[in-house]
């Protein structure tokens, strides 16, 4: 991470007061151009199906995944299955929850100096 490498291993956390844990929950994010989820609503309905629908596949096969990253990436298949079993694939759509977490992690990171300004995060997450 940059942060640890610029100010160290837990000073960040110390520094914004959150814990790292609440920052790294394991949410993932899908982006695209504002232009595209506007102009192409129905392809991008069938792109997070697809999605969803590989994640139920991974949830029910971790053992077939974990060979095949073990494989592509060249780690040993028993460090990658014991990394693999602490993950729970699942698509879900952005809640105002999440919404709301991520606008504290990034209103706390402005305020520490670590971004020039706060994003709107509601913004840049439109109900699709």
């Amino acid at each position: 991470m940059l942060s640890r490498r610029k100010f160290g291993k837990n000073i960040l956390s110390q520094l914004v007061g959150i814990s790292l844990a609440s920052i790294l929950v394991g949410i993932e994010f899908y982006l695209a151009r504002k232009e595209f989820y506007q102009k192409s609503l129905e392809l991008l309905h069938e792109v997070t199906n697809a999605i969803a629908q590989c994640d139920i596949w991974m949830e029910s096969h971790k053992a077939e995944v974990a060979a095949i990253l073990a494989h592509s990436t060249g780690l040993e298949l028993d460090v990658v299955t014991r990394s693999i079993a602490k993950i729970h694939y699942g698509y879900h759509p952005i809640t105002h929850p999440v919404i709301a977490s991520q606008q504290h992690i990034a209103d706390t990171f402005a305020t520490a100096g670590l971004l020039p300004s706060a994003p709107n995060v509601q913004d840049a997450a439109p109900e699709i």
